[in-house]
């Protein structure tokens, strides 16, 4: 046969939960919380303000079509860093973290949103909301300051996650704990301090997450 397309069935019934991501354009929040689709809404490396704003757009977008945005709707991928005390993941973190935002997500504007991509309107929203803050050099400072990294102690860290899912309502987080050059050493540690000291401080969000959406 000259031309055979397979098309395998997911092993999982009906099949995988779908989770879409999004620059944070209205096009995208109106599909992906259509009653017929329902899928997951994931904001990656963003600033916490835009992740905020993105998520109420998208909670509002439920409600229009008559029902009520489960936790389990919302999901936010950001880079964390855990070391021994705030001043250790600091001095630790920064070189790996700015050269992540500064040189492995550095693209043009054209490339991250190409022309028809979006509408003008969300195409300009995004821009202003996220792309405007990745123009010059984006420090250490600026990107704990903007919620971009989430970095220090168990105890700071899990604080800082805490508060921002209560300002977020989401059940979903992506922990990026590798990132650019951040080698093997630093990065078997954030991953151990980050599933022995900060998880089980989170466990009891990702509970009263789930009784909210029963």
């Amino acid at each position: 046969f000259q031309y055979v397309n397979p098309w395998p069935r997911p092993y999982q019934t009906p099949h995988p939960p779908i989770w879409i991501p999004s620059q944070g354009s209205t096009e995208t929040v109106e599909w992906a919380a259509h009653p017929d689709r329902k899928y997951t809404y994931l904001i990656t490396y963003s600033p916490v303000d835009s992740v905020i704003r993105n998520m109420a757009a998208y909670r509002a977008q439920c409600e229009t079509y008559g029902y009520r945005c489960a936790p389990e709707q919302l999901g936010w991928a950001v880079p964390i860093y855990v070391a021994e005390t705030d001043e250790i993941a600091a001095r630790e973190v920064r070189p790996h973290i700015e050269a992540f935002f500064n040189k492995f997500l550095r693209a043009p504007v054209e490339y991250k949103l190409p022309p028809g991509y979006s509408s003008m309107g969300s195409f300009k929203r995004v821009m202003e909301q996220k792309y405007k803050v990745r123009e010059g050099f984006m420090s250490f400072d600026m990107l704990t300051e903007s919620g971009m990294l989430i970095c220090g102690s168990p105890a700071t860290v899990a604080e800082r996650l805490a508060g921002y899912q209560a300002e977020m309502g989401l059940a979903n987080l992506i922990a990026t704990l590798q990132f650019a050059t951040l080698p093997r050493e630093l990065t078997e540690k954030n991953l151990r301090l980050f599933a022995q000291e900060v998880m089980p401080l989170l466990k009891p969000l990702g509970e009263t997450a789930g009784v909210a959406a029963a």
